[in-house]
């Protein structure tokens, strides 16, 4: 009876040793079951409200440190509960932590990406290319941003595990239209700079085969370059391209003009053309009366010609000699003298006033008032020559220029 009851007390006690690991147990996963609870909530906050496949704005990098240690601090700590009783709830737990750390692996990389993302366009002005939901696509890239590092930040997005467990929303193609971005600047960039440097030949000396249409169109693919940089050097390269073809017209025109007695004038798109000078009548006239063998009055009647003479209506014997006798009057068979004729004298011009003095313009060609407007503010972007006419009778005199857009 000793040993039973000593057997029976035993049971109860380990029973009893058993219930209290059993309640410990259940306490333990009931606190990490709270803990894991907030280490979700943690990385829930450092998600956006509206589409929490966003980031949050302004995300710090302490706010992923407090929760990369809470994770290494729970794995570390947990203690290894194997009792039966508690075992379907302990590998649900172990199965949340393991969620909750792929999801904040998830969380670092897209912090990584959108790090990597911002440093492919400018920092001017402290702006950035995302944040928070927040998405810029009129940045300028950096200088010498090359294809390869874009590349890169495509083949980040693309990690399956990565996108897994990013909640669904709009930030995937939001990193994809920054990239697309960027990656036709720089495209843009480098067939520029190809175009332009076919322009000079090996001694790196600009040519003036070059179209005037050519020039224009990359001109303005140039100004439309968001990176300052890029647009400077190849700005320059053009003006250097620009000058030697403006050259080239110019003389070919003078030349003409020379040969032609014209007049070389520069247009508003900066192509030359010659005028012809045409003498200007000063509106006088004069009347010449072509005459045989004496004279003759306008509006004179019809003759006819009797005994070698010149008679009118009157007929007579001998008739007008052809000469001229009494006084220089024409005498006819009848013993009539006709007058004498007086020539009408020539209209006096009038006088002319003084020729009219032009005002001078700024600048004489088109090119020079080009050039100036780009000196005149280093922060122009587009300069439009224009033309200077004469107010009081409407003749172009010269150049002048207006800054139509800066970088400011």
């Amino acid at each position: 009876m000793l040993v039973t009851g000593g057997a029976i007390g035993g049971k109860v006690y380990a029973d009893s040793v058993h219930q209290k690991k059993v309640t410990e147990a259940i306490e333990t996963l009931k606190t990490e079951n709270k803990s894991i609870d907030n280490l979700y909530q943690s990385m829930e906050v450092l998600r956006d409200k509206k589409d929490q496949s966003y980031l949050i704005k302004d995300i710090k990098q302490t706010d992923l440190d407090d929760i990369s240690k809470n994770i290494e601090s729970f794995k570390k700590d947990r203690k290894s509960l194997e009792l039966q009783e508690v075992e379907k709830d302990n590998k649900v737990n172990i199965t949340r932590v393991n969620e909750a750390e792929k999801s904040f692996d998830g969380l670092n990389k897209q912090v990584e990406i959108q790090k990597q993302v911002n440093a492919l366009f400018s920092t001017e002005g402290n702006k950035t290319a995302i944040n928070g939901s927040e998405v810029n696509l009129e940045l300028a890239i950096k200088d010498e941003l090359a294809l390869s590092e874009i590349e890169k930040v495509v083949k980040a997005t693309k990690d399956k595990d990565l996108l897994a467990v990013i909640p669904s929303g709009k930030w995937e193609q939001s990193i994809e239209e920054l990239t697309n971005v960027a990656s036709k600047q720089v495209k843009e960039i480098e067939e520029l700079t190809q175009i332009v440097a076919k322009w000079f030949n090996k001694e790196n000396k600009p040519l003036d085969t070059v179209k005037r249409d050519d020039l224009k169109a990359i001109e303005k693919r140039i100004n439309s370059l968001k990176n300052k940089k890029a647009k400077e050097e190849l700005s320059v390269k053009w003006q250097q391209v620009n000058k030697v073809v403006v050259d080239k017209e110019k003389a070919e025109a003078e030349k003409k003009a020379k040969a032609t007695g014209g007049k070389v004038e520069q247009k508003a798109d900066g192509s030359f053309e010659v005028k012809e000078q045409v003498a200007t009548n000063n509106g006088n006239s004069e009347t010449n009366t072509s005459t045989t063998g004496g004279n003759t009055t306008p509006n004179e009647q019809s003759t006819t010609n009797n005994g070698g003479g010149y008679t009118g209506q009157n007929q007579g014997g001998s008739g007008s000699t052809g000469g001229n006798s009494n006084g220089g009057g024409n005498q006819g068979g009848d013993g009539q003298v006709t007058p004498p004729v007086n020539p009408t004298p020539p209209t006096e011009p009038k006088p002319q006033p003084p020729a009219h003095v032009h005002i001078t313009a700024p600048y004489a060609t088109w090119q020079q008032a080009y050039d100036a407007g780009l000196r005149s503010n280093s922060n122009a972007r587009e300069v439009q020559p224009i033309e200077v006419h004469c107010p009081e009778d409407g003749v172009m005199v010269g150049w002048d220029f207006i800054i139509t857009a800066t970088w400011d």
